[in-house]
């Protein structure tokens, strides 16, 4: 089993990308998950993908997780902009050889918890569709997984979950 650190912990923002990477090889780790977000990497920008790439082999690590970075999964009046960023990210995970994709749901403003839901639901269900040969699905604790042959997609539901219970 790979150990790997997640940037979200502390060092997003803190950090440059290279003094994240760095830190966590010199750490011990073995991979990291990578955030498709700025600060740590736009996935339109060909270049800093490239320099991600560069990182990991120099440091000997690798990337079995992408994190789908925005919070906009959620948000009804953002379908159109979740598929394209999913689009970026799906593609980023299948350069990086990544089986995860991570997303964690947020709760918008100026939306209700059922309109939330139904976003959530709907894009999850597009995403789905853009993934060959889904195999099972299964939760764990707070995370609902969904495999495929080529990729898992990790949907960590605390942070809704939390804001249902408030509403």
């Amino acid at each position: 089993m790979l150990v790997c650190y997640d940037p979200y912990v502390g060092t997003l923002g803190k950090f440059s990308r290279a003094e994240i990477i760095e830190l966590v090889a010199k750490a011990g780790y073995e991979g990291i998950n990578l955030p498709i977000r700025e600060p740590f990497i736009d996935g339109k920008d060909e270049s800093q993908i490239e320099d991600t790439e560069k990182l990991l082999a120099k440091h000997n690590l690798v990337a079995p997780s992408i994190g789908f970075g925005n919070h906009i999964v959620t948000t009804p009046t953002m379908r159109k902009e979740t598929m394209e960023h999913f689009a970026i990210v799906l593609n980023i995970a299948k350069r990086f050889k990544a089986g995860i994709i991570g997303i964690w749901p947020n709760m918008p403003q100026d939306t209700s918890v059922e309109a939330a839901r139904e976003t959530l639901a709907a894009n999850l269900l597009e995403i789905m569709t853009k993934l060959p040969h889904i195999k099972q699905s299964w939760q764990w604790g707070s995370f609902l997984v969904r495999y495929t042959s080529q990729a898992a997609i990790a949907v960590n539901r605390a942070p809704m979950n939390s804001i249902l219970k408030r509403s």
